[in-house]
């Protein structure tokens, strides 16, 4: 369906996320070009502004982290705001993109994906974006997400999963992505929070 993957790994700490990039690596063929490691971006002295900046919008871009409903948490950044998340997208020079895909607990349960959007403007254009609504662990090569869709995942080898309504949450982004019917994005609610103040700086090459 997509034209490339990108993978954006936020936090690679711990078995259960280095078996994630492993998994997401190979299930999409995705080489280093294709792949920004926070940590590493961070050790080798911040971003040049040119990460992202060949993702369009026929593309998938899959974030990689821990979260809990409020926050993303990346690696020597710690908790991310919406606002934050959109800021380090145009740092890492993303202009556009067909859907970002979370890999990340709980991240679809509440208001994150419509807060992003509502923090999105004219300067990055997104078709959508998921993540999951319950805690999520890689089984077979594939995410099992909370407990009754993690057995199935398991007894079926990572072939069956429950319908996308019950895991994962869809929000529609600022514009059209021409490789993606949206079927799967379902109603979208506004919420709007209090902009927090930037901590990306580190991230700026200087």
């Amino acid at each position: 369906m997509w034209s490339k993957v990108f993978l954006l790994v936020l936090d690679d700490r711990g078995a259960a996320l280095r078996d994630s990039v492993k998994s997401y690596r190979k299930r999409y063929n995705i080489d280093s070009n294709r792949e920004v490691n926070i940590r590493e971006v961070i050790d080798n002295g911040g971003c040049t502004g040119k990460e992202f900046s060949d993702v369009t919008i026929d593309d998938k871009l899959i974030v990689i982290a821990h979260a809990d409903a409020r926050y993303l948490r990346a690696q020597k950044i710690g908790l991310m705001s919406p606002f934050e998340f959109v800021e380090l997208l145009s740092i890492l020079g993303l202009k556009e993109v067909g859907i970002i895909s979370f890999k990340c607990c709980y991240l679809g349960a509440k208001s994150y994906l419509e807060d992003i959007k509502n923090e999105l403007c004219s300067d990055i254009k997104i078709g959508y974006m998921s993540a999951y609504k319950r805690s999520a662990v890689t089984i077979f090569g594939h995410e099992g997400v909370g407990f009754i869709d993690s057995m199935i995942r398991l007894i079926s080898a990572g072939l069956l999963k429950l319908p996308d309504r019950w895991r994962v949450n869809f929000v529609r982004g600022n514009t059209q992505a021409p490789r993606y019917s949206g079927k799967r994005a379902l109603g979208e609610t506004v919420y709007e929070l209090p902009r927090e103040s930037r901590r990306l700086n580190a991230l700026r090459r200087r």
